[in-house]
């Protein structure tokens, strides 16, 4: 099954097999190229519990001559159609499809990249019955995504790869260095909208720290996140049951772990805008967000981000992940872009190959039409 005779491969088909591995993950997280939060444990763990049903556990680990890990893989297999119209049997990454994360990816020990990607890849194409395999939301600047990349464009494979935006701001080693990178307006912005609130109310600045407040937090998260959504007269994201779920038990491992940056901002004692995030190494990832509409005036939501950059500067964390997008109040903040690249891919000569040969098709269609517009 693999291209190295020294590689061992394993496939864990239920959840409660994978349990076992938790302290070997955390060491091959620390030391792989691809190091992520959204490849933790704790997160995929979570998700899994909140989202797994009706999906198929496909979680492969690679070992080497001595049996040490040097490769997890974690996937599912679901059925859905392919064009809304014929069966099909896909392929993704655990975390993949909700939009909670970002910077899934083959998790291997960094060096051991040339030998785990052609063998896990053997190994998946002569996997029978599935049809498309989606590798979503990988890291451009990975040294694992080019690897995947390389092999994926040998000749028994098809593959259509799309870029998607993200956005995140270097920060530099002071909050007046930070300062000086935004435009004039974007900077008096934020200092005259602090000062004003600082002027107008008792403020207070905290992070979620105490175990005993955390499920009241997260449900004032979850009001404020859909109180201002659903007056835009879009679904908020926490109307999901499935998705205040996940939030519940990923937040109590984090908290656990000393991840989860869950910032508050307090005009006379209540609590009006909320910034759900975490570090991991240098990285800050910023999740979701919340304010109370009525208070948007003030931008009580900008002021808590500048808070909360503030501090994490003082604290020497050096990224601010926006993650997914580019919206204009990312860029205003600093924010600068560059993509994740999502591939879908199948064996050639196959249904799954036949199926992205004619999206491509009408995709290139699409963009002569375009252009003659």
């Amino acid at each position: 099954m693999s291209t190295d005779a020294k590689l061992r491969i394993q496939v864990f088909s239920r959840w409660e097999e994978v349990e076992g591995l938790r302290p070997e993950w955390d060491e091959l997280l620390a030391s792989s190229s691809a190091k992520s939060i959204f490849l933790s444990y704790q997160w995929l763990a979570s998700w899994w519990k909140a989202y797994g049903d009706g999906k198929e556990l496909l979680l492969i680990t690679v070992r080497d001559s001595a049996g040490h890990l040097v490769a997890i893989v974690p996937l599912f297999e679901e059925e859905r159609r392919m064009g809304g119209k014929f069966p099909a049997r896909i392929i993704k990454f655990v975390g993949d499809g909700t939009t909670d994360s970002v910077y899934l990816n083959f998790l291997i020990r960094a060096g051991e990249e040339s030998k785990c990607v052609p063998a896990i890849l053997e190994f998946l194409r002569e996997r029978p019955k599935w049809n498309i395999l989606e590798l979503n939301t990988l890291s451009a600047e990975a040294a694992i995504t080019k690897t995947l990349v390389d092999h994926l464009s040998q000749p028994h494979w098809r593959v259509i790869r799309k870029e998607v935006p993200r956005s995140a701001i270097a920060l530099p080693n002071t909050w007046e260095k930070y300062l000086a990178m935004l435009s004039p307006g974007m900077r008096y912005s934020v200092t005259s909208k602090t000062r004003h609130l600082l002027g107008s109310f008792r403020v207070e600045f905290r992070r979620s720290e105490d175990v005993s407040e955390l499920g009241r937090d997260l449900d004032r998260l979850f009001a404020l996140h859909q109180e201002r959504w659903q007056l835009a007269g879009i679904q908020g994201a926490f109307e999901s049951k499935m998705r205040r779920t996940f939030y519940e038990l990923l937040s109590k491992q984090f908290l656990a772990k000393k991840y989860l940056d869950f910032w508050w901002l307090n005009l006379d004692c209540q609590p009006l805008a909320t910034e759900f995030g975490f570090r991991y190494g240098e990285t800050y990832s910023r999740l979701q967000s919340g304010f109370d509409p009525k208070f948007r005036q003030y931008g009580v939501g900008e002021v808590l981000r500048g808070m909360v950059i503030k501090t994490l500067i003082a604290e020497g964390t050096k990224v601010y992940d926006f993650l997914a997008g580019d919206e204009p109040f990312k860029l205003r903040s600093g924010a600068k872009k560059s993509s994740l690249i999502n591939l879908r891919c199948a064996r050639s000569r196959s249904v799954g190959a036949i199926y992205l040969e004619m999206i491509k098709t009408r995709q290139f269609a699409k963009s002569i039409l375009t252009t003659k517009a």
